[in-house]
């Protein structure tokens, strides 16, 4: 990646950073052949999580969406639940832990991360330090043997304050640890991709069932609600949400049997930007339809899609994208995965005018499944290159000021 390399420490310099207090937590998505990572502050036992020039296009990655296509038979999900991310991936280098960290310009505070090779997740301070690790088997849980992949690691995990985890086991389940490890509660469905606080403390979660759909068989998406026991409350299907609106011709773009939309974000807005946006009000959901290349709103409410952006449809141009944000100003922020003709990049943009704000693409940044990204408090910006292992922290004028693999 052809960016400036961040300073790295000295040792004359780390008595002083161990007195100074960490702002916040940081968070990133490596998963399976990488790591998760997150920063939070030390005043608390473990706060709430919180979550350019263009290079040259000539050489791009052949590389293409993945489009599940299943048969009939009873192993299909099976088939579809391993294809997307065990494919196998770039070894990342042999450093581990925070290898560069420039101390006047990153944010400060630990990182959360976790990865393919089991089911735990970690914090770390800046200097690459463990302060706490969680864990769990999939055993342990629901008494089951871990005979299939996805029961041995997790998919995605969120802090909970007071030191909780949640921690999904794709298209097995959901569970809540405490600060030690022990289950909460447990909840088995066909979990995947994310899972979120609301502002009320409800659980918003990623799932999927498999149903008909115009004489076909498709995985269809849903946002369900868990109380904070674990129960379900209520359930949104984002493929009826787009049906029933006025962006239904996106649809026509989509495959016509099994994973038609991959949904692979959820977020519960606050309300913020309201006042600019009125579909961002409180309590609706922002969502990316990987498969789609789309950014969505969904309001609860009546169950329907009110706002959307195709990347393929507009300047922006990106496809198969994870992790939209709003962050400040009103702006969306997401991870672009092969809108650079193959290759990544980060875009920040007006979602009311679809005009390029911030575009961050360094030369073979090539992250081409999953990938991850969070504002920080700061300005910077925490991006997760999955394929690669590697989570770098990068200034609004492009300097990467914090490496971690």
């Amino acid at each position: 990646m052809k960016a400036p390399a961040p300073r790295r420490r000295s040792r004359s310099r780390r008595k002083k950073r161990r007195r100074r207090s960490a702002r916040g937590f940081r968070h990133a998505v490596f998963c399976v052949a990488a790591t998760s990572c997150l920063t939070c502050g030390v005043t608390d036992p473990v706060p709430e999580q919180r979550e350019p020039t263009k290079p040259d296009d000539d050489d791009p990655i052949p590389t293409e969406l993945a489009t599940v296509r299943p048969e009939r038979d009873a192993d299909t999900l099976d088939h579809v639940k391993a294809l997307p991310y065990l494919a196998g991936y770039v070894p990342s280098a042999n450093e581990v832990g925070v290898t560069a960290w420039d101390e006047e310009k990153a944010a400060n505070g630990y990182n959360l991360y976790h990865s393919g090779h089991a089911p735990e997740a970690f914090a770390m301070d800046m200097e690459g330090k463990i302060v706490h690790r969680w864990r769990k088997d999939f055993e342990a849980i629901w008494g089951e043997p871990a005979d299939e992949v996805n029961r041995r690691y997790w998919r995605r995990v969120h802090l909970l304050p007071g030191g909780g985890l949640l921690a999904i086991f794709s298209g097995e389940g959901i569970v809540r640890l405490d600060l030690e490890s022990e289950v909460v509660w447990s909840w088995r469905a066909d979990c995947h991709h994310d899972v979120t606080i609301g502002p009320d403390g409800r659980i918003h979660v990623l799932t999927r069932k498999w149903r008909e759909y115009s004489g076909r068989p498709i995985l269809e998406d849903f946002i369900t609600v868990l109380d904070s026991d674990g129960n379900v409350v209520e359930e949104h299907s984002v493929l009826e949400a787009l049906a029933r609106s006025e962006h239904a011709s996106i649809l026509e773009q989509a495959p016509r049997e099994g994973d038609i939309l991959h949904t692979n974000t959820v977020r519960v807005l606050k309300g913020t930007y309201a006042d600019r946006m009125p579909v961002f009000k409180r309590g609706n959901y922002l969502i990316s339809i990987c498969y789609l290349s789309t950014v969505a709103v969904l309001d609860p409410s009546d169950g329907r899609i009110v706002w959307a952006v195709q990347g393929n449809e507009s300047a922006l141009s990106f496809q198969g994208q994870h992790d939209p944000m709003l962050v400040e100003d009103g702006n969306l922020l997401l991870f672009d995965n092969l809108g650079r003709d193959g290759f990544s990049r980060i875009l920040e943009f007006d979602p009311l005018t679809e005009k390029l704000e911030w575009r961050f693409a360094p030369d073979d940044f090539a992250s081409y499944r999953l990938g991850a990204i969070q504002r920080l408090p700061n300005g910077n910006t925490l991006i997760t290159d999955s394929v690669g292992g590697t989570a770098f922290e990068v200034t609004r004028e492009k300097e990467v000021v914090c490496l971690l693999y």
